[in-house]
């Protein structure tokens, strides 16, 4: 599932709207940890001394003292032995009276012989170790991610709070023997028993991928939620524990704008006309919830198909055609809805599926504005798809800051996409690299029969950090509205 499906799905929030979202990274660390166990056979180890202890003929009162324990854990472990028939209660008699002592059972003699004696060794364990509730955590290897994927702009990271990497103070016994036991597949597989910690001998930083969700407040702009999915599902608890630490408010985590500044620069930067064709917010935002739930419910009845074709339902258990043939219907005619209004507002997903898609569907232009050419997003792929539609006579325009141009087409390593970018339009007359002195709104236009303009970049992060920020977008879906726009564009480059 794709980060823009995955935000359709979990878009709504009572009393708030979704301003934004991205793939997050939850701190964790891959600790090595030097530890004392022993091989674990069938006892506990305070199971196998009480168990010698009564073979020894020590009374109950005197394996207190030996085995230097409070009388409730004894009793306890006498009480679990006992029920799985390894010692029997019995009667003995002392001076003047009787006593209830303990015993060995046969069946205990045998296991006890059998189990041999356990001893203690150095062990290494490596766990993860989650950085927001500071516990160990299991994590798959295809959520983890590396710190260069958040250095690099991919991911928004979430900080550990706090910042300090685990001690051998934090770390439970008992939680940890949990997760090695959970990742061997069982006890008797994972076949040892943590006695104490010595030190934890080697640190690694990794985050655990997921998608973020940030909503705003209806009443406030100041009330912002954050949605944490991971895996697809929700994550309610390390929202709270995030939460709690004051994750939200740290300082350029989220960038947010006040509706009317949005709205004054619209008015602004798109012009009166525009402006004056924009479909009212409620009737937008039904409509594309309406596309987003006819969508899910397609992917939904598609995927219990393909279920069917593989053998993991049978047909009876599967979809019908006529249910295939409905859903498509459905997400046909909520789309018609979508792009019939000359202007409307985009949902923050709207943005990267309208980029992935503009240049396969495109027939005869592009014209796509940024704020600068990341190398994340004009890697290989975007430019060998380019590069094919350019074969095919699509005509592209391609317009980014003059500053942002300037200062990264001859850096290093941020001028690379730049150079590649220019080779193509070297080869390709087709293809115009330009540059303009917008830097707060950016057009892709398709065709001239569709555009979507907003306040993020279309190639590159608003910045070199990665952040949240209060999305603001708007299509405008009339020829002669964009070829306007377009128009004003190119006379301030």
């Amino acid at each position: 599932m794709s980060p823009e499906d995955v935000a359709r799905r979990h878009e709504e929030m009572l009393g708030y709207e979704l301003v934004d979202y991205a793939e997050i990274a939850l701190p964790i660390w891959q600790l090595s940890i030097e530890a004392v166990s022993i091989a674990h056979r069938r006892f506990s180890p305070i199971q196998e001394y009480v168990l010698r202890g009564l073979s020894a003929d020590l009374t109950v009162e005197h394996l207190y003292g030996f085995l230097g324990l409070e009388k409730a854990a004894v009793d306890g472990v006498l009480g679990q032995l006992t029920s799985d028939r390894l010692v029997r209660r019995a009667i003995v008699e002392v001076v003047d009276s009787a006593a209830e002592e303990f015993q060995l059972t046969e069946e205990g003699v045998r296991a006890l012989e059998e189990e041999g004696i356990s001893v203690p060794v150095e062990d290494q364990f490596q766990i993860f170790f989650d950085g927001i509730h500071r516990l160990p955590t299991p994590v798959p290897a295809d959520q983890i991610a590396l710190p260069r994927d958040t250095e690099a702009g991919l991911l928004v990271e979430l900080p550990a709070i706090p910042a300090n990497k685990p001690s051998v103070s934090e770390l439970s016994v008992a939680d940890v023997q949990r997760l090695l036991v959970q990742q061997s597949g069982g006890r008797s597989e994972f076949g040892k028993d943590i006695i104490s910690f010595k030190r934890i001998a080697r640190y690694r930083r990794l985050f655990k991928r997921g998608i973020g969700l940030v909503f705003k407040g209806l009443r406030s702009k100041d009330d912002l939620r954050l949605k944490i999915i991971l895996g697809g599902v929700r994550d309610e608890d390390t929202e709270r524990k995030f939460a709690e630490q004051g994750g939200l408010s740290r300082p350029g985590f989220i960038k947010a704008f006040s509706d009317s500044y949005l709205s004054a620069n619209l008015r602004k930067h798109l012009g009166a006309e525009i402006a004056t064709s924009l479909l009212d917010g409620s009737e937008s935002l039904v409509r594309q919830r309406a596309y987003s739930v006819a969508k899910l419910k397609l992917a939904s009845v598609e995927r219990k198909l393909a279920m069917v074709t593989e053998g993991e339902l049978t047909r009876e258990e599967g979809p019908s055609l006529e249910h295939l043939k409905k859903a498509r219907e459905d997400v046909q005619h909520a789309q018609e809805s979508l792009n019939q209004p000359l202007v409307r507002s985009a949902a923050v997903y709207e943005h990267g599926e309208f980029l992935r898609k503009a240049l396969a569907v495109a027939k005869q232009s592009i014209s796509i504005s940024s704020l600068g050419l990341a190398g994340t997003l004009v890697d290989g792929g975007f430019l060998d798809g380019l590069e094919r539609r350019l074969k095919a006579g699509l005509s592209v325009s391609v317009l980014v800051n003059r500053q942002v141009y300037e200062r990264d087409r001859t850096h290093s390593e941020f001028g690379r996409p730049y150079i590649l970018m220019q080779r193509l339009a070297d080869q390709f007359t087709n293809l115009k690299l330009n540059v303009l002195g917008e830097d707060r709104y950016y057009h892709l236009a398709v065709d001239d029969t569709r555009m979507l303009v907003s306040n993020r970049p279309f190639l590159s992060n608003p910045g070199r950090i990665k952040t949240f920020e209060q999305y603001s977008g708007f299509f405008v879906q009339e020829e002669h509205l964009i070829k306007a726009y377009l128009g004003r564009i190119g006379r301030t480059q």
